[in-house]
């Protein structure tokens, strides 16, 4: 085989495992997304009483710490608190 053909087949078969790679978690937010936005009223806020049977605030930091770390998870929080006060 030739070394151009070999650089070709080596370089797709490198784009296919990254697009493998980047599929799964692709998935993955786009489905946690969906639950947001099917949990989530259309206003935007809960209100007492609506029933809900989780806390989004709380157990969307859960979901992070147990699929990416609690690392990651303080490094959004404190990341989101900087992100409010300069765009405040």
């Amino acid at each position: 085989m030739s070394t151009i053909a070999h650089a070709l087949v080596s370089a797709l078969y490198m784009a296919f495992a990254m697009g493998w790679e980047i599929l799964w978690p692709l998935i993955l937010g786009f489905a946690l997304s969906g639950i947001v936005q099917a949990v989530v009223p259309q206003g935007g806020r809960f209100r007492r009483g609506d029933g809900l049977p989780v806390r989004l605030d709380q157990s969307g930091f859960r979901t992070l710490a147990v699929l990416i770390g609690w690392q990651f998870v303080a490094a959004a929080f404190v990341g989101g608190l900087i992100m409010v006060a300069l765009l405040t």
